[in-house]
């Protein structure tokens, strides 16, 4: 069984409002797990140009701001870092070096070219840690209810472990939802798996064996449980363009209006 715990975070920001309100959100999670804090920016190449210097001495200034400002206010240990590089690259290599636990990202909901103006989805594809994406809209200071969605896609089972450290911490209570066609052997390993944990929950079934709605049947679902998180294994399915114009992960994160963790690759906490 794989370890993972929430002692490294990092928040990605580009200065935005999304991204202000995530930074404030990644503050009272590092209190409550006494974790250390990065803030990190990746700055445009293609903005920067011939400037790279400069715009990278600008971006660091507004980061010792931001850090000032969580300091007057907060005991916390955080590090500073900025780079001219594509946010996905920066952000897949940074959180490897400083073996970071949680990547949290804030984001805009219900805007439909949101990934192709921010590249949220391509970070979310490529860092190997599990990604919290925080909407705009979310005011939630804890976690009370996590969805954890089961769907017929390979290695969903081994993801339950990632909602441990909210659990543990938040006292949520788990909902695990399987959506699409039933299969009992994966729906037996996951609670197998919760139940070594020591994680309590609930089972529900929703069988559609026609798989045509899966996406919008996870937010009306978490919509109607209360929940205020959802955690998902991100894929890069091309099926549901067909019935959305986003595939399964674009869009949960466009249209949920709470925290998302996706969790892309199988990881494991080095620290």
């Amino acid at each position: 069984m794989k370890k993972y715990h929430i002692r490294k975070i990092a928040i990605a920001t580009n200065f935005t409002p999304e991204a202000d309100h995530a930074l404030q959100y990644a503050v009272l999670l590092a209190k409550r797990y006494n974790a250390s804090l990065d803030i990190i920016h990746a700055v445009s190449p293609a903005e920067s140009k011939n400037k790279k210097a400069i715009f990278v001495s600008a971006a660091y200034e507004k980061l010792k701001e931001q850090k000032a400002e969580i300091l007057s206010n907060h005991e916390l240990e955080i590090k500073l870092f900025a780079r001219v590089s594509e946010a996905d690259v920066f952000l897949h290599k940074y959180c490897i070096e400083n073996k970071t636990d949680l990547l949290i990202i804030g984001v805009q909901t219900g805007v439909k070219k949101y990934f192709a103006a921010t590249k949220a989805y391509k970070i979310i594809m490529k860092v190997e840690c599990p990604v919290l994406s925080v909407p705009v809209s979310f005011t939630q200071h804890h976690f009370h209810g996590i969805l954890f969605p089961v769907r017929d896609v390979a290695g969903v089972e081994d993801k339950i472990l990632y909602t441990k450290p909210f659990i543990d911490k938040e006292g949520a209570a788990l909902y695990i939802v399987n959506f699409g066609k039933i299969d009992t052997g994966k729906i037996n390993e996951i609670t197998g798996i919760a139940k070594s944990q020591g994680v309590e929950f609930n089972v529900k079934d929703l069988q559609d064996p026609a798989k045509k709605n899966i996406p919008a049947q996870v937010i009306a679902v978490a919509k109607e449980n209360g929940n205020d998180l959802i955690v998902i294994n991100a894929t890069s399915e091309k099926e549901w363009y067909d019935i959305f114009g986003e595939n399964y992960t674009e869009y949960i994160l466009k249209e949920s209006n709470i925290a998302v963790v996706s969790i892309t690759h199988l990881f494991e906490s080095k620290s």
